[in-house]
């Protein structure tokens, strides 16, 4: 790959204006006692709690990675390494926690970054499929109709995706020979693609054992069961007789949310995201506000910890890992 060292100081533009304009147009109506009062009503034990739902959700992503990889760490070295891509997104833009966690994994599990890298692809089209899946759900309870089209068409282009990543699996031997016919026409380029492309396929092996699929599946929908019930706790202190489809429908949409471009740590389009889906749930602009700001401290505050501890678990530096996926990432 060849690095493109200028990149990262104009790619940076775009998320940090997007941000920009996010807080700006979140933070522009609050009111400051409102605000207040409605941080004071979350107390010391709730906290805790939601951080023991986060743990419990992290817990069961880490494990459905590990399956999906195989197994080639233990589990624990798993968990870290993951929170390391975390961290990673929380200080850094470009999204390089993904790139990051599979260039740690690739080398704990010698297996290499791209065979890592398609494992992660799996498990955010599980996130996607999820999150589609309960904005749809959700949506059954307002009355509104306009967010059904983007809902439909993420799950579409997400069941896409995967019948496409099960067909690639399913014509291994075609690819095989066509990888080889390219190397043998092309040998400098084909050297290099051949066992890039056999790593991303060793990856999406999980895609033709269905046994393995639906589990890794399952403990994707339980993280986000776990996440939904963090949202609730921290919904309830703060807004009387929660419906039980509001953390639902909040989650979805703080999820996509979150997926557009900023600065690091999503930051700005995650508090956005809250505060427009709660205002079409009806909640006043402050309470969200600080809703928005506690979910995502808790969010921020120990995916970090826990990236700083795989970092130093696993001897890397984070100045060098991240000079590193600059002249590695993929442009």
């Amino acid at each position: 790959m060849v690095p493109n060292k200028s990149a990262p100081r104009w790619q940076w533009l775009p998320g940090v204006i997007i941000s920009l304009a996010a807080l700006f147009f979140v933070f522009r109506s609050i009111n400051l006692e409102d605000f207040a009062r409605a941080f004071s009503m979350i107390g010391v034990p709730v906290l805790l709690a939601a951080c023991a739902l986060w743990f419990l959700g992290i817990f069961a992503r880490a494990l459905c990675w590990h399956l999906l990889l195989g197994k080639p760490v233990p589990y624990l070295r798993t968990f870290f390494i993951m929170n390391i891509g975390y961290l990673l997104n929380n200080i850094f833009p470009l999204r390089l926690g993904e790139f990051g966690r599979a260039a740690v994994m690739g080398k704990a599990s010698q297996k290499g970054f791209f065979h890592a890298l398609s494992a992660i692809v799996v498990e955010r089209a599980f996130d996607l499929a999820i999150a589609a899946g309960l904005l749809l759900f959700s949506l059954t309870f307002i009355a509104s109709e306009q967010y059904r089209p983007l809902a439909w068409g993420i799950l579409g282009a997400v069941v896409i995706g995967v019948v496409g990543l099960y067909l690639m699996t399913c014509w291994r031997s075609r690819i095989d020979r066509l990888t080889a016919w390219f190397s043998s026409r092309w040998p400098k380029i084909g050297h290099w693609v051949q066992p890039k492309v056999a790593s991303v396929l060793d990856g999406f092996a999980t895609m033709t054992n269905p046994g393995l699929f639906i589990i890794c599946f399952l403990l994707m929908f339980v993280s986000w069961l776990l996440a939904v019930a963090l949202d609730y706790l921290l919904l309830i202190q703060v807004v009387p007789q929660v419906p039980f489809w509001w953390p639902v429908f909040l989650l979805a949409v703080t999820a996509l949310g979150a997926a557009l471009p900023s600065a690091p740590a999503s930051l700005g389009t995650y508090e956005g995201a809250v505060w427009g889906a709660l205002a079409i749930l009806g909640v006043d602009s402050s309470t969200a506000i600080a809703l928005a700001i506690i979910m995502h401290a808790i969010n921020f505050s120990l995916s970090s910890l826990s990236g700083l501890v795989g970092l130093t678990r696993e001897g890397e530096r984070l100045t060098t890992l991240y000079q590193r996926l600059l002249k590695e990432k993929p442009e």
